[in-house]
C-alpha cells in the first residue's frame, strides 16, 4: 500500500513536472511567436510605409511624366512651327532672291532704254533745233517774197544794185510778225536799210520805249532779231515801232 502511494506520489510529481515543462516550453513558444508576430507586424508596417512612399513617388513621378510629355508635345509643336517658319521663310527669300534678280534685270533694261532715250531725245532736240533754224528761215524768206511782191507791184522801177546806207537816214520800221512759240520777231527792216548782224534795235509803241532786240539773220529787207531782258515777246505787239538804238 504504501509502494503504491510512492509510485502515485512519483507519477504525479513526474505529470506535475513535465506539465510545468510543457507549460514552460508552451509560454516560452508563445514568447517567440509573439515577439515573432511582433516583428512581423513592424516590418509589414515598414513595408506599408515604404509602398506607400513608393506610391507617392510613382504618383509623382506620373505627374512628372504628364508633365514631360505635356513640355514634349509643346516642344513638337514648337519645333513643326519653327519648321514651317523656317520652311516659309526659306521660300520667301527664295522668291526674294527671284524678285531682286529680276528687279536687277528691269533696271538693266531700263537703264539701257533709259540711254536709247537719250539718244532719241538728243537727237530729236537736234532735229528739232534744225527744224526750228529751217522755220525762222521758211519765214522770212515767205516775208521777203511777200514784200518782194508788194515792191515790184507798187515800184515802177527795180533798183538791183545793193543800196548802202548809214544809221542816220534809216527811216524807223516796225515790227511785223512775232513768233511766241519760238522766242523772236520779224522786222520789215534788212540789208537795203543798213540792217546788219549783232545789231541792237529798240522797240517803242507810241513814243514809250519797250525794250531791245538783237538782230539774228539778216534779208534783204527783213530781219529776224531775238528779245533782250527783260523785253520779251508778251510785252510787244505786232506793229510796234523799231529803231536803231541810240
Amino acid at each position: 500500500m504504501n509502494m503504491v502511494g510512492k509510485a502515485t506520489t512519483i507519477f504525479l510529481l513526474v505529470l506535475a513536472i513535465l506539465s510545468l515543462c510543457l507549460t514552460a516550453g508552451t509560454l516560452v513558444l508563445f514568447k517567440q511567436e509573439k515577439d515573432k508576430r511582433i516583428s512581423l507586424e513592424q516590418q509589414l508596417e515598414q513595408i506599408s510605409n515604404v509602398k506607400l512612399q513608393l506610391e507617392r513617388q510613382l504618383s509623382e513621378s506620373k505627374k512628372q511624366a504628364l508633365l514631360l510629355e505635356e513640355r514634349l508635345k509643346e516642344s513638337d509643336t514648337k519645333y513643326t512651327n519653327l519648321s514651317n517658319e523656317i520652311e516659309v521663310e526659306k521660300s520667301f527669300r527664295e522668291q526674294l532672291t527671284l524678285d531682286n534678280n529680276e528687279l536687277k534685270d528691269n533696271l538693266s533694261k531700263e537703264s539701257k532704254e533709259k540711254e536709247s532715250i537719250k539718244s532719241k531725245l538728243s537727237h530729236s532736240m537736234g532735229e528739232l533745233k534744225a527744224l526750228r533754224e529751217k522755220l525762222k528761215s521758211l519765214q522770212v524768206e515767205r516775208l521777203s517774197l511777200e514784200n518782194k511782191i508788194k515792191n515790184l507791184a507798187t515800184s515802177q522801177e527795180v533798183s538791183l544794185e545793193k543800196i548802202v546806207v548809214s544809221p542816220e537816214d534809216v527811216k524807223d520800221g516796225s515790227i511785223a510778225v512775232i513768233n511766241k512759240e519760238f522766242d523772236f520777231a520779224v522786222i520789215n527792216l534788212g540789208e537795203q536799210n543798213g540792217i546788219t548782224p549783232n545789231q541792237t534795235l529798240s522797240v517803242y509803241r507810241a513814243n514809250k520805249y519797250l525794250g531791245d532786240l538783237k538782230v539774228e539773220r539778216v534779208q534783204e529787207n527783213l530781219s529776224v532779231a531775238n528779245f533782250i531782258a527783260p523785253l520779251n515777246k508778251d510785252k510787244v505787239k505786232e506793229g510796234d515801232k523799231v529803231s536803231f538804238k541810240k
